[in-house]
């Protein structure tokens, strides 16, 4: 799972546009597009910004940026692990 991927989908959990994340996170649409579709690496300042507005911490964002493409099993249980927790997160925000 990509930084890019899991920030789109929080963005996406908190029923929100490109333009509005941006725009709170004081960036252009279109670098939010870029880092969200993997074209661009996102700045460490962006990653504190989006783990701060989603009140997640860095780490969560950068679990799988660098995993090398492992393809074990005991990677693939952390993926689920990790899915399961935006999951969690995303349930309480709709309560």
């Amino acid at each position: 799972m990509e930084t890019g991927f899991i920030i789109k989908r929080l963005r996406l959990s908190a029923a929100l546009s490109q333009a509005e994340l941006a725009e709170a996170l004081d960036v252009a649409r279109t670098y939010l597009s870029q880092v969200e579709n993997g074209r661009k690496r996102a700045s460490l300042v962006f990653l504190r910004r989006v783990a701060m507005h989603f009140g997640v911490p860095v780490s969560l964002l950068l679990a799988w940026d660098d995993a090398g493409g492992l393809e074990n099993e005991v990677y693939r249980e952390l993926q689920m692990l990790f899915a399961d927790l935006l999951d969690a997160k995303t349930a309480r925000r709709h309560k």
